[in-house]
């Protein structure tokens, strides 16, 4: 197990500037092109079209990876409920380690001592650490799979469906331009 990218982020995580700007600079690392999905949870309702570019209020968001089976929650809290989903976007895949995950993982293969070692080091460390205080999370979040997308990606509105009445929520089905 590897922390990808820890000399990049180090790097980006030391610069003196807002911290939006160091999660775009992540985002731009982009070690992957997947599936996205993201919900969105409002007070209103947005007036959208399509052909129009989805407005990221130029920032880097954060997105689940659709390949990985696994989510990223949100925290917004609200009446009107959206599934945003995009095919084939770069970004930058978040690494998370628990420690309790990659222990068992590593468990089997390399025994306790070497499990424990390898787990530990990498949940506690230092560019770890700073990462997930910039993105907002505590690092033990085994069952997520969040991607960042920077703020220069532009996703056209393909196709809107309302489907609050059967499922809940609207779907805004997105490409990457």
């Amino acid at each position: 197990m590897k922390f990808n990218n820890k000399e990049e982020i180090k790097n980006i995580l030391n610069l003196d500037i807002k911290d939006e700007e160091k999660k775009n600079m992540i985002a731009n690392l982009k070690n992957t092109k997947t599936n996205l999905s993201r919900i969105i949870n409002l007070d209103y309702e947005l007036e959208l079209e399509e052909g129009q570019v989805w407005n990221n209020r130029n920032e880097a968001t954060s997105w689940a990876d659709g390949n990985s089976g696994k989510s990223f929650e949100t925290m917004n809290q609200g009446s009107v409920d959206y599934l945003l989903v995009a095919k084939n976007v770069e970004g930058y895949k978040v690494q998370y380690f628990d420690f309790n995950k990659m222990f068992d993982d590593l468990y089997i293969d390399l025994g306790e001592d070497e499990a424990e070692r390898i787990a530990e080091e990498l949940s506690e460390d230092e560019v770890y650490i700073k990462l997930m205080e910039l993105l907002g999370a505590d690092g033990a979040m085994e069952d997520e799979s969040e991607v960042l997308v920077s703020k220069e990606t532009e996703l056209i509105i393909k196709e809107i469906n309302d489907v609050r009445e059967d499922i809940g929520y609207i779907e805004i089905i997105l490409q990457a331009k």
